[in-house]
């Protein structure tokens, strides 16, 4: 119903972004998802907030909300200053080495860090590092994705 009231508003989709940002518990993951499915139907609601959604990913608490925002970011083409980039990347690698982050997190992270490393091809032989030290210690979601991403990894990579 929220999405509905939202529809291509982007008044009520910026008080809805507003809100989930002020990061309270169980009603910022509600708003996320909220914000995540009025952002599939109408991707230019979001484009204007991409860039502040990624500078203050590093500083997200609540698992709902980096979740949604995550998917959002999956969702969406990168087309960002290397700055921004460099910061989305950053937290990528740091949601998807720690141990305590959600599995949900970690595929998120891997599926941002793996679109990320067609503008950054450096990050690759990382990446391919922090999936294999990840699975091992990894349940299901977290491995099945990995090696799906390794597979295209070592063929770009590899050749």
């Amino acid at each position: 119903m929220a999405v509905g009231v939202i529809g291509n508003n982007p008044e009520i989709f910026k008080t809805m972004l507003d809100f989930a940002f002020e990061d309270k518990n169980l009603y910022a993951m509600r708003a996320a998802r909220v914000i995540q499915l009025a952002s599939h139907n109408h991707p230019e609601l979001v484009r204007p907030y991409l860039r502040e959604i990624i500078l203050r990913l590093p500083n997200l608490k609540n698992e709902g909300l980096k979740r949604g925002m995550a998917k959002i970011l999956i969702e969406r083409s990168f087309d960002h200053d290397e700055e921004t980039l460099g910061i989305l990347v950053s937290t990528c690698f740091d949601w998807l080495m720690n141990p305590d982050e959600k599995p949900a997190i970690k595929v998120y992270a891997m599926e941002i860090l793996f679109k990320s490393s067609k503008f950054y091809p450096e990050i690759k032989s990382e990446l391919i590092f922090s999936i294999e030290d990840q699975l091992p210690k990894s349940g299901t979601a977290v491995r099945t994705r990995g090696k799906q991403i390794l597979t295209k990894l070592y063929k770009q990579v590899l050749g």
